[in-house]
């Protein structure tokens, strides 16, 4: 009865499914659920005197035609009151209309909200803390509608030493063996970043991967410098381009060699696959089976230790054993089954995947253990306690838009179960449990695990109107208005940062970390002492400090080319940059950089363009270049006990008329902070003391290039002429400029002793352990990403829980200018 389009639509797929039941026809195969069709349509019934429904609310169509047309005498035990048998049918399955006057006896009592997956867990672990011991753990059962939950209600039970089960079993798609599996399928489809991530990052292929070093870090080093498209682009990145090669910085050089022995392990191990080759099915699991036995073939275990395992060993086992069965059936189908000429390895690879997709690991027999069961489980357990996490909708009742193919409408029209008929079937089962005389927690989340709010269950709100007020002031957070609020004490409790106690004071600063532990001591403490670094998920385009080395390594190139550095002509020095830039776009991102590094590119050119024009009037000053990334390494002698500074200086330039120097370095941040807002405040205390420092690191240089330079350190910022200055390279190229400091001798040598200062307080808190972080916490938020992580900002002071919190959702700046793809690096 529908329009045209439609029809035209149901014609097409009963066309798709004639020639889909003659493929197996053909094959001696039948669909199950065609094949029951046709034996209830032919009178093949097993021969049942009586059958007995116990509670069974939703019957489908196949099975009520079946009952229907059986003379076996049928008895359904339905659990509701005699006056509610209008709302049920002869079958005892629950009539979809007649429920919207249900009055459930909802008590808020009974009601936990938590703010996300983890709070549900703990709200539902703190609830047995309330039952004073009175249960054993076979007592217990737990509703886990939501699959969020599920391993943070598993780990919360561990930590209560509450031994628990899956009733149904865990899903075979949970396994590493599964995971492992459609990481390989990715990998042959697409081919891309974030399949070779997730092979690479496969904990069981780890022992063949890492033969010759750590393969997740050269992953990691390797996205974040080149942003491949793929793992290939590793073994192209040497060639020579423009018929020479580009020289490249050591460091990269080794993160290209160490990616390059990744890809080739990935190569060994998908050998067993035949690349693209089209094969027969009996071939592919056969291949597969070959590369299971490279990866777990080590493993080996007894039944008796299977048996008495409960762990992840048992589980392994139980998937590689449901995986070896799918793959046998695999190897059964006929060769034709998947078209003339066999399939490909990702082909074969889907099939076996779609096969398994329903398959659960059979739960361990523990006499004494909670069970984890789904929604409509919980109302015919007996266990004596019953707890329901995900009390959410969308989980209870089930969401969903209705398909595509079958809305609501069409649903009803053919007897089919709709949004209706399953909300009148969550509302039986609630009632069932309200009135079961249980211990009963109901547990609802305000938000899922990627921070999109939640809504309370409508079964909630079935009850009187003052009823459904007070269960919505149950789900609200306590006079808050919508907002939680962390108390001071479980702040401090929850917030304490990590310390490892005394540690060595390092031997050697770079000029760039006095920054860090000027403006926080605990930041310096993870980032210079402990190492810490953050690993985000592979970029998708270049990250800012990948920008800004990329644009350094231009510039190098410019300052080393004789010819380009001494040009005034604003067009030739244009086209010298442009030219620079693409050799080394090659070179890093191979011949088809992502679309989103070709548009940073473009965005570079921009600003090398304008470069071109200051740089072709500083040289008309007078300067020319005299060095490029120097790399110096030099004493400070801080209280008789030297310490060793490093840095390398991005130019030093040369005036020829005057014979003055200026140290220069590059800023590619998305704003241009001029030189002296980025070291001082403007009440006088340094910031930062990187191009002062460049002034110390300076002195083997000029002596090597005839300048009087003194020995001592009194006066020896006033020996020679130096200036100080940033190549502001923003992307506002109206910003674009050369950048002089206006210090003079004084406040050069008054850096050099904050200098020696933070040294001093430096070794003082290696010494005692302490780091001040007394001072760190007493100041502002932690604004670099490594310590926010560590201290919980994010969790404490979220927009949700703290109705005093600045955040916004706003990306920080660090992070707007990793998202605009231009921000700073030095």
């Amino acid at each position: 009865d529908g329009p045209p389009r439609e029809r035209r639509r149901w014609q097409a797929l009963a066309a798709v499914q004639a020639r889909y039941l003659q493929a197996l026809e053909e094959a001696g195969l039948v669909d199950p659920h065609a094949g029951r069709r046709a034996a209830l349509e032919a009178g093949r019934l097993a021969a049942v005197e009586e059958v007995v429904l116990v509670g069974v609310s939703e019957l489908g169509g196949l099975l009520r035609r079946t009952l229907d047309a059986h003379p076996a005498r049928v008895t359904a035990l339905v659990c509701a009151p005699p006056e509610e048998a209008a709302r049920f049918d002869a079958l005892g399955a629950v009539r979809a209309d007649g429920w919207d006057d249900a009055r459930l006896p909802f008590e808020p009592r009974r009601w936990r909200v938590a703010v996300d997956p983890p709070g549900q867990a703990r709200e539902a672990t703190d609830f047995l803390r309330t039952l004073g011991g009175r249960f054993a753990a076979s007592d217990l059962s737990f509703g886990v509608p939501d699959e969020e939950v599920v391993p943070h209600l598993e780990r919360c039970l561990a930590e209560a030493d509450v031994p628990h089960r899956r009733g149904a079993g865990a899903p075979l798609s949970h396994s590493p063996v599964h995971r492992l599996l459609t990481a390989l399928a990715h990998e042959l489809r697409r081919g891309d970043l974030a399949s070779v991530a997730a092979l690479v990052r496969h904990p069981d292929l780890d022992h063949v991967l890492a033969r010759d070093g750590d393969p997740v870090t050269a992953l990691d080093d390797f996205a974040r410098a080149h942003v491949p498209r793929g793992r290939q682009l590793a073994r192209t990145l040497d060639a020579p381009v423009g018929g020479a090669p580009v020289r490249r910085d050591p460091r990269d050089q080794d993160v290209v060699d160490r990616m390059a022995v990744v890809d080739e392990a990935l190569n060994r191990l998908l050998s067993h696959l035949g690349g693209g080759a089209r094969r027969p099915l009996a071939a592919h699991a056969d291949a597969l089976g070959k590369l299971l036995e490279t990866v777990y073939g080590r493993r080996r275990w007894t039944a008796d230790q299977l048996e008495h395992d409960e762990g992840s060993e048992r589980r392994l086992a139980q998937a590689l054993r449901a995986v070896g069965d799918g793959l046998a059936e695999l190897a059964r189908l006929p060769d034709d089954a998947v078209g003339r000429g066999g399939c490909t390895a990702a082909d074969a690879l889907e099939l076996l995947l779609d096969g398994l997709a329903e398959v659960r690991l059979p739960p361990p027999e523990q006499e004494q253990a909670a069970e984890l069961l789904g929604w409509l489980d919980l109302a015919l357990d007996d266990a004596p306690v019953l707890v329901l996490t995900g009390f959410n909708e969308g989980r209870v009742p089930s969401g969903g838009r209705g398909h595509a193919f079958l809305p609501d409408r069409l649903r009803r029209a053919l007897g089919l179960p709709d949004a209706v008929a399953r909300l009148a079937r969550d509302l039986h089962a609630l009632a069932t449990l309200l009135h079961s005389g249980r211990e009963l927690c109901f547990v609802s989340g305000r938000q899922d695990q990627h921070a999109d709010p939640l809504q309370p269950s409508r079964l909630a709100f079935h009850g009187t109107d003052a009823e459904a007020l007070e269960r919505l002031e149950a789900f609200l957070p306590d006079g808050s208005g919508h907002r939680l609020r962390l108390s001071a004490a479980a702040a401090t409790e929850v917030a304490g940062p990590p310390v490892l106690g005394p540690v060595a004071p390092p031997e050697v600063f770079s000029v760039t970390s006095f920054r860090t532990y000027l403006a926080s001591p605990y930041a310096f403490y993870l980032q210079r002492v402990l190492r810490v670094d953050r690993v985000g998920p592979e970029p998708m385009e270049l990250e800012p400090l990948a920008f800004g080395n990329l644009t350094h390594a231009v510039l190098e190139d410019f300052g080393r080319d004789e010819t380009l550095r001494d040009l005034r002509d604003v067009d030739r020095l244009t086209a010298g940059l442009h030219g620079l830039l693409a050799r080394r776009v090659r070179a890093t991102f191979g011949e088809r950089p992502r679309a989103a590094v070709r548009l940073q590119v473009l965005g570079l050119e921009r600003r090398l363009a304008v470069f071109a024009r200051h740089q072709a009037d500083w040289r008309a000053q007078g300067w020319r270049i005299h060095a490029v990334e120097r790399d110096e390494l030099v004493e400070l002698d801080v209280d008789g006990a030297p310490v060793q500074i490093k840095g390398s200086i991005d130019r030093v330039d040369r005036n020829e008329t005057t014979g003055g120097w200026a140290l220069l370095d590059y800023k590619t941040g998305e704003k241009a902070t001029g030189v002296e807002r980025a070291h001082r405040k403007k009440d006088g205390p340094w910031l930062d003391l990187q191009l002062p420092l460049y002034r110390w690191l300076a002195r083997p240089l000029l002596r090597e290039a005839g300048a009087s330079v003194s020995e001592g350190v009194a006066g020896a910022a006033s020996d020679v002429d130096v200036a100080l200055g940033y190549v502001l390279l923003p992307s506002d190229t109206k910003s674009v400029r050369f950048d002089l400091a206006g210090w003079d001798a004084g406040d050069v040598e008054d850096a050099w002793e904050v200098g020696r200062g933070v040294v001093r307080d430096v070794r003082r808190d290696a010494k005692q352990g302490s780091w001040a972080l007394g001072e760190f916490f007493l100041g502002d938020r932690p604004d670099d990403r490594v310590t926010a992580c560590l201290v919980g900002r994010g969790l404490l002071a979220s927009p949700l829980e703290d109705p005093e919190s600045e955040a916004t959702g706003e990306p920080s700046p660090g992070e707007a200018a990793a998202a605009g793809g231009g921000g700073g690096a030095s």
